[in-house]
C-alpha cells in the first residue's frame, strides 16, 4: 500500500506496532532524566564544571583590592542645594566629595544626559558616560549599566547602594583608572517622591536599547556612536524587615531560546564567589525559586535510597541538578524573563543580577551588602575591560544545572530526537503501509481552513488591544469556532461521496471510509515534525515540552478503517456492536474533555504563558485544529 494507491502481488511488509512507538518515547524521557549525572557529548560522562574559555577573563586578572566602599559622603557644593537629590545628573553636578574641591560632573572624563520621554509610557533616562581617561583615542566598545533608581523614600544620596555607586562613578572617572578601555554607560530613571507613577527597569531596559539604535527617539550621535558590548541589569530591591537575608540571583535566561555567552555567565558568578565574605550566600542555581521543588523531589528521592541502598549525599546532588535543570529550562522556554532579554535580541550579551537586601533602615548588614555589591560592580567592569571585540566562546546554548556545572545543548539533541522519533514512523507507516489512497480532496481543504484561520489570529493579535484578555478571549474562540465549523461542512460531503464508492465495491457490507482521518493524521504528524525542529535547533527546552505534549496524542492513536455490518447477526454479534458503541461513545467523551482542558484560553495562556506567545499561534493552535478535526468528526 502507498499514498496514492494499493500495490497487489507484494508480500506484507513489516508493520510498526504501539510498542515502536512508545519505547523511543520512553527512552528519549529516560535519557533526559540521567543527564545531571551523566552526559556523553559534553564529556567525562558528567556535567561540565565552570570555566572560561577567554583568557582575559581568568581569575588572575581580579586585580581591584578587596575594600569596603562604605557610606560615601557627599557635600553640597556652592551652586547646589540642600534638598535631596531624586535626580542623579543633578547630584553629579551639585555634590562633591570632602577631598575635592568641585563637583563630580566637573571632571572632563565624565558627562550626564537626561533623555526626556517620548510619551507618557515612557520614562525619562538619565545616562551617565564614562570616557577612558588613559586613552589616547576614543573607544568604540561600551560596557552598560542599568540600575533601579532609588526607592521613592529616598535619594541617590540617602541610599547606601547609589551613594556606592556615586563613589564608584568618581573613581572611574580619575585618572588613577587606567585599566578602563572601553566607554561605560550608567543609565537610570529619575524618580520623584511626589510621583505616584513608577517604571519597570523592564521598561528602562526596551526604552534604552530603541533610543540607542535610532528606533524611537535617538539618543545624540556622542552617546550612540559606540557597539554595546555587554549590557549588565542590576535589579535592585529591599525586603520588609530589617533582619532578612540579602539574596542574589544572576539570571541568563532571554526569548526565544537566547541565551548570553557562558564565559560572562561563570565571569560574573566567579567575581561574586571572589568578593562576597560572609554577606549573602551565592546563589546556587540561575533561576528562581527552587527551594520547594528541591525539599519535595529530597524527600521522594531520600525515601527511594532508603529502601535501594543508594548514597545520601549522591542523591542530594542528583535531585539538586535536576531541579535546576528542570527549572533553568522552564524559565527559558514560558517565563517570566528578566529585564536583559530584549538586549539580547540585540545579540548582545546581557545578564540580569537581582538583589534583594534588607531593609534600607539597618545600620550594618544592608550597607555592608550593598557595598560589596558596588565593589563586584567595578571587578565585572575591570574584566570585562581586558577583552576585545566579542566574547568568543562558543557555547550560547546550554542548560545550567547549578552554578558551577552546565550542560551543552547537544546532549539533549539525541533524547529529543528519539521522542519525535514517533512521528517520523507514524507518519512513514501511514504514507507506505496504512493509507490505501491519500484523500487529497479533504486533506488539502482541511489545511487550508488551519492555515486561513491562524493567518488571520496571527493579524488580528498584531493590533494592539491595550491588554484586553476578554476581547482576545472572544477573538481566538471566534476564530477558532469558525475554521471547526468549515471542516465540520467540508468532511460529510467528501465523506458521502467515499462512502458511495465503497458501497458499490462492497454490496454485503457497509463501509465508514475514514481514509480522510489517516490523510489528517498524516498531515499533522508531518507539520509537527517540521514545527519542532527548527525549535529544538534554537534551543531544546521550547521544543522538549511540547514534544512531550503532542507526540503520543498525535502517533498513538490509530484511525483506521473500521467495519460495521449492515446485515442482521446472532446474539454474540449483536453484543459485540453495542459494546463498541458504548466505548465508541466513552472515547468521544473522553476525547471532547481532553480538547476542552487543552484548549489554549482554558489553561494555557493564563496558567503556563502570560499572553499568546509565536508558540501558541503557530505551532499549538494549528496541531490543537487537527486534532480536534480527528476527534470529533
Amino acid at each position: 500500500m502507498g499514498i496514492f494507491s494499493k500495490k497487489k502481488g507484494k508480500t506484507k511488509s513489516f508493520h510498526p506496532t504501539l510498542l515502536h512507538l512508545v519505547l523511543p518515547y520512553l527512552i528519549g524521557i529516560t535519557w533526559t532524566c540521567l543527564h545531571p549525572i551523566l552526559s556523553v557529548i559534553t564529556g567525562e560522562l558528567k556535567c561540565r564544571g565552570s570555566y572560561l574559555d577567554e583568557s582575559a577573563l581568568s581569575s588572575n586578572r581580579f586585580t581591584i583590592p578587596n575594600h569596603d566602599y562604605g557610606f560615601s559622603v557627599l557635600t553640597v557644593d556652592e551652586s547646589g542645594n540642600n534638598e535631596a537629590a531624586t535626580s542623579l545628573c543633578d547630584v553629579l553636578n551639585t555634590h562633591r566629595f570632602p577631598t575635592e574641591q568641585s563637583s563630580i560632573l566637573s571632571s572632563p572624563a565624565i558627562d550626564c544626559l537626561i533623555h526626556p520621554s517620548s510619551s507618557p509610557k515612557t520614562p525619562s533616562l538619565e545616562i551617565v558616560k564614562i570616557i577612558p581617561s588613559s586613552s589616547s583615542i576614543q573607544p568604540s566598545e561600551s560596557i552598560v549599566l542599568i540600575l533601579t533608581p532609588p526607592p521613592t523614600s529616598s535619594s541617590w544620596t540617602a541610599s547606601t547602594f547609589h551613594s556606592c555607586i556615586l563613589t564608584l562613578l568618581h573613581r572611574l572617572s580619575t585618572s588613577k583608572t587606567t585599566w578602563l578601555s572601553k566607554i561605560i554607560y550608567v543609565v537610570t530613571t529619575t524618580t520623584s517622591p511626589s510621583s505616584s507613577s513608577t517604571t519597570s527597569i523592564q521598561d528602562t531596559v526596551a526604552t534604552y536599547l530603541q533610543a540607542h539604535h535610532g528606533i524611537h527617539h535617538a539618543l545624540p550621535l556622542d552617546y550612540s556612536n559606540t557597539m554595546i558590548r555587554t549590557l549588565l541589569v542590576y535589579n535592585i530591591s529591599y525586603h520588609s524587615s530589617s533582619s532578612a537575608m540579602t539574596e542574589v540571583q544572576i539570571l541568563p535566561q532571554g526569548e526565544y531560546g537566547a541565551l548570553p555567552n557562558l564565559d560572562l555567565v561563570f565571569t560574573v558568578n566567579g567575581i561574586m564567589k571572589y568578593y562576597n565574605g560572609y554577606e549573602y550566600q551565592v546563589p546556587r542555581h540561575y533561576t528562581w525559586n527552587v527551594d520547594k521543588m528541591e525539599k519535595f523531589g529530597g524527600k521522594v528521592m531520600g525515601w527511594i535510597a532508603t529502601h535501594v541502598g543508594w548514597r545520601k549525599n549522591k542523591v542530594e546532588a542528583y535531585v539538586r541538578d535536576f531541579v535546576g535543570m528542570l527549572s533553568f529550562a522552564g524559565h527559558l522556554a514560558i517565563g517570566p524573563y528578566p529585564p536583559h532579554a530584549q538586549a539580547l535580541k540585540y545579540g548582545i550579551d546581557s545578564l540580569t543580577i537581582q538583589s534583594t537586601f534588607p531593609s534600607s533602615s539597618s545600620s550594618s548588614s544592608s550597607h555592608s551588602s550593598e557595598s560589596k555589591m558596588v565593589q563586584q560592580i567595578e571587578q565585572t567592569i575591570n574584566t570585562l575591560a581586558y577583552t576585545h571585540e566579542r566574547l568568543h566562546h562558543s557555547i550560547t546554548q546550554y542548560i545550567l544545572p547549578s552554578s558551577t556545572k552546565f550542560v551543552g545543548q547537544s546532549e539533549y539533541i539525541y533524547p529529543m530526537i528519539l521522542i519525535l522519533i514517533g512521528l517520523v514512523i507514524k507518519a512513514i507507516t501511514l504514507a507506505f503501509m496504512d493509507i490505501g489512497r491519500f484523500c487529497f480532496e479533504i486533506g488539502i481543504k482541511v489545511t487550508l481552513c488551519v492555515v486561513g484561520g491562524v493567518s488571520l489570529l496571527m493579524m488580528c493579535f498584531s493590533l494592539d488591544y491595550n491588554d484586553d484578555s476578554y476581547g482576545e478571549l472572544i477573538m481566538y474562540g471566534y476564530m477558532y469556532a469558525v475554521v471547526l465549523s468549515l471542516i465540520g461542512c467540508i468532511i460529510p460531503l467528501d465523506n458521502d461521496k467515499n462512502n458511495k464508492r465503497e458501497e458499490e465495491k462492497v454490496q454485503s457490507k457497509h463501509w465508514i471510509n475514514e481514509n480522510w482521518k489517516q490523510s489528517i493524521q498524516f498531515v499533522a504528524c508531518i507539520i509537527a515534525i517540521y514545527t519542532h525542529v527548527p525549535m529544538m535547533l534554537s534551543h531544546v527546552s521550547l521544543a522538549y515540552p511540547s514534544a512531550l505534549f503532542w507526540c503520543p496524542l498525535l502517533t498513538f492513536p490509530s484511525y483506521g478503517n473500521r467495519l460495521h455490518h449492515s446485515r442482521g447477526g446472532d446474539a454474540d454479534e449483536t453484543k459485540k456492536t453495542v459494546l463498541l458503541q458504548m466505548k465508541q461513545r466513552m472515547t468521544k467523551i473522553a476525547s471532547i474533555l481532553i480538547l476542552i482542558l487543552t484548549w489554549p484560553p482554558v489553561l494555557l495562556v493564563p496558567k503556563v504563558f502570560e499572553v499568546y506567545t509565536m508558540y501558541i499561534l503557530l505551532v499549538y493552535t494549528p496541531l490543537h485544529m487537527f486534532l480536534a478535526t480527528l476527534w470529533l468528526f
